[in-house]
């Protein structure tokens, strides 16, 4: 089984997130702006500036380690819209994924 932790950065994230309608191909469908998810082109700046991640260094200001946060938490955010999805629900905690294979499994881990 698959477990993975939502945390408060995640929930911030999340109320960045740049949502629109794709209406390339078929009827269309809700989904994040490729583009600008966080609202701006530069993704990991973005996400730099939404945590607090600055540091002196680099374009946007963060560090290395800043950078390496950002594009970490960056791709979790695939789970946290997947647990939102399957949950109905916006929660930070611990969920485990039932079946690996099937991205509506997850549930909150029980403690």
């Amino acid at each position: 089984m698959e477990e993975f932790t939502i945390t408060k950065d995640h929930i911030k994230l999340l109320k960045r997130m740049f949502i629109e309608w794709d209406g390339s191909c078929y009827e269309g469908a809700p989904g994040v702006d490729l583009k600008r998810p966080y609202g701006n082109s530069g993704v990991y700046e973005d996400i730099c500036e939404i945590l607090g991640l600055h540091e002196p260094c680099g374009e946007c200001g963060a560090n290395e380690d800043s950078l390496e946060k950002a594009q970490e938490i960056h791709l979790e955010m695939l789970n946290v819209l997947q647990i939102i999805c399957c949950t109905a629900a916006v929660k930070t905690g611990t969920y485990i994924k039932k079946d690996r294979y099937d991205s509506l499994s997850w549930v909150l881990k029980k403690k």
